[in-house]
């Protein structure tokens, strides 16, 4: 009797709707569907990129004693000429950069210095990611 009094109730409420469902069912299934295989509009292929090297690497970077004094010093036997090459080819490369893009890694860089903690000295997940994805975004 209840689901009787169910299926009575449903139908009177079908007719007593303000706006009339659609005539053509099939037109908006279909518009649907394609929206469904569309890419996403916001889709960042370089941020899940970045999010992969961190899956790979951040293990890896909490292990490294990023405190070692190693890392003040130049690789190798220090070459002033090939020093100057290699700054004046980081100069060019920063001229040639998208501004926008250029600000937004030297702000998820010093954001990743600011949440450096622990005895190896090394930044968050989030920031490691974010700076990967700040470097795969420049030209």
């Amino acid at each position: 009797a209840v689901g009787v009094a169910v299926a009575v109730a449903c139908s009177v409420q079908q007719h007593l709707n303000f706006v009339p469902g659609p005539r053509h069912a099939a037109p908006v299934a279909a518009a649907a569907a394609s929206m469904m295989m569309a890419p996403a509009a916001f889709a960042d292929e370089i941020g899940d990129a970045a999010k992969k090297l961190g899956d790979a690497s951040y293990s890896f970077a909490k292990e490294v004693d990023w405190n070692n004094g190693i890392f003040l010093q130049a690789p190798g036997k220090f070459q002033p000429l090939e020093a100057l090459k290699a700054i004046d080819k980081m100069i060019e490369m920063g001229a040639a950069a998208d501004p926008k893009l250029l600000k937004e890694a030297a702000e998820a860089h010093h954001k990743a210095i600011g949440s450096i903690s622990g005895p190896n000295g090394v930044t968050s997940r989030a920031d490691w990611d974010a700076v990967n994805a700040a470097l795969g975004h420049q030209n």
